[in-house]
This record gives structure tokens, sequence and C-alpha cells, in this order.
């Protein structure tokens, strides 16, 4: 049913499932950007509430709401129904699962609440949310067995970023999550995510091992490595010579293509042409040492 509501009637319900999530510096701009959409284009979407004991509480618009207040409406546009507890649970997730600017650790929270709400059923899960039951699987790994600090890095920045790859390698080598924490801050210095894996593998084979030395060894060998691969790829004297013998240029007089250095070449003209079928033609003549 269609109702305008006074604004004072209505209060976010406890099973909106946005109702403890943070209002950062980013949500709070996208807020005032729908509050000014909803200025110039008006309300859209009605608000989902359902009414309890003379008050109506909003159980999937919270941010549409929050936009509202900040425009100081006196009315607001809403759709009463009177579902259940687990009807109404269900619709704020499925709302806002489909967020696109959705932090994970967010998502973490809802899909594990729909893991609760149908009975740890991740067939019935996948069918409701329309996420492959594999994802689904691992957002729940993710939730049970990383420490919640870690979670949040998934949303980090640069180097204090977590991967999801890495997050459930965490969850495979160490089950402490206090240990988790302490040894990602430990392992960001590497850059290389073979490296991380090899320093959590070698904690749950001995958690004594001297954590420290062995980062050190690691960016030791990431160095040698990186001089390796650019004297491969820079080269230089004998070696850059020998590559250098190894271009060639083809010779249409003779069908052939011939080694060229590029010391020999001595001009390069580019001459343009175009042919009767108006295809386009680059020719290039090419003088070189005798």
């Amino acid at each position: 049913m269609y109702k305008n509501i006074n604004i004072n009637d209505l209060y976010i319900s406890n099973l909106n499932v946005r109702k403890d999530m943070i209002l950062d510096e980013d949500e709070d701009n996208n807020i005032d950007s729908l509050s000014n959409d909803i200025n110039n284009n008006g309300l859209i979407n009605p608000i989902s509430v359902r009414e309890n004991n003379g008050k109506y509480e909003i159980y999937a618009g919270q941010r549409r709401f929050k936009a509202i207040q900040r425009l100081k409406w006196d009315k607001v546009p809403c759709i009463v129904n009177n579902f259940d507890d687990k009807k109404i649970e269900i619709i704020s997730l499925s709302e806002n699962i489909q967020r696109n600017k959705m932090k994970y650790y967010d998502k973490c929270e809802i899909i594990y609440k729909f893991y609760n709400i149908f009975d740890k059923n991740i067939d019935s899960i996948s069918q409701q949310i329309s996420l492959k039951p594999y994802t689904i699987k691992n957002y729940i790994i993710i939730k049970e067995q990383l420490n919640p600090e870690l979670i949040k890095k998934f949303d980090g920045k640069s180097d204090d970023r977590l991967s999801i790859d890495l997050g459930l390698q965490f969850c495979k080598y160490i089950k402490d999550k206090e240990k988790q924490l302490e040894i990602f801050n430990l392992i960001k210095i590497l850059g290389s995510y073979k490296h991380k894996i090899i320093v959590l593998q070698e904690y749950e084979k001995n958690p004594d091992i001297n954590i420290k030395k062995l980062i050190k060894q690691l960016l030791q060998e990431q160095k040698e490595q990186k001089e390796k691969k650019e004297q491969e790829e820079g080269g230089g004297g004998e070696e850059k010579e020998e590559k250098e013998k190894k271009s060639y240029i083809f010779d249409s007089s003779i069908n052939k293509k011939l080694p060229l250095n590029a010391k020999e070449i001595i001009e390069i003209n580019n001459i343009y042409n175009e042919t009767k079928d108006w295809r386009k033609v680059n020719e290039f003549i090419i003088k070189i040492k005798k």
C-alpha cells in the first residue's frame, strides 16, 4: 500500500542490514549526491516500511531516508507491507548486496547473515543473491577464519591492501587470528605473492620460526632476481652485440630475410604509396654499409 507518512513517524528497523554500518566520508558524500538527485527529480522509489505500534519501521531505503532528512521534508512517500521478520531481513539483505560500491567487509557480513537465515544452505543463498556457491563459500571461510581487521584490508589502499586470494591463504595456513594480523604487517614489505605464501607455509611448519630473518632472506632473493632480470633484458657488451646480430631485414629482390646490425644502417626513408585498389602501403628505403 502506497502512503505519504510523516517523517517523524519513521525509524530505521533493527532488521535493516545497513543500520549498523559505518558512515564514512565516501558514503556521506554519496548521500549528499543522492539528496541533490531527489531534490531535483523527486523520490523515484518509495521507501519500504511496515507498521509497528503506530510508527513505521524502514526495512529498505535507509540511504534514501537519510537523504530526505537532509532535505527536511515533512512527508515521505512509502510502500507499506506487513511482512514478518525473516522476510524483511531477506529483502533488506538482498537489496544491499547488489550495491556496486559496498565494501567487502559489509558484503561479508551480509552473506554470513544469509548463511544463518538459510540454515547454512549455500545453494539456497546462491539462488537468492545470484552468486556462485564457491564464491559464497569463500565469503563464509573469510568471515569465520580471518581476523576482522584483515577483512577490512580487502578495501585498503596500496601496500596496506590484502588480496582475497592471500586472505584465503591466511585462513589455510594460520589459524590464530592475532598471529594473522602480526604476520600480515611483517610481510607487507615483500612485493612477491609467492614469497608471502612461503612465509605462511614456513610458519605452519614451524610456529617458532624467526619470521623477520626469513623475510630478510626473501628480500635478498628478490633483489638478486631483479638484478638478473635487468641484466637479461638490458644486456651489455658482447651480449648486446649478439642481440643486435639477430635483427633481420627482408630483401624483396632476392625474397629472403637477411641479418642486420643496427650499426650498419646509414639512413631510412619512408615512402607512402596508395595502390590502384585503394590499399595503403608504406615502403621503406634503408641504406646500409657495404
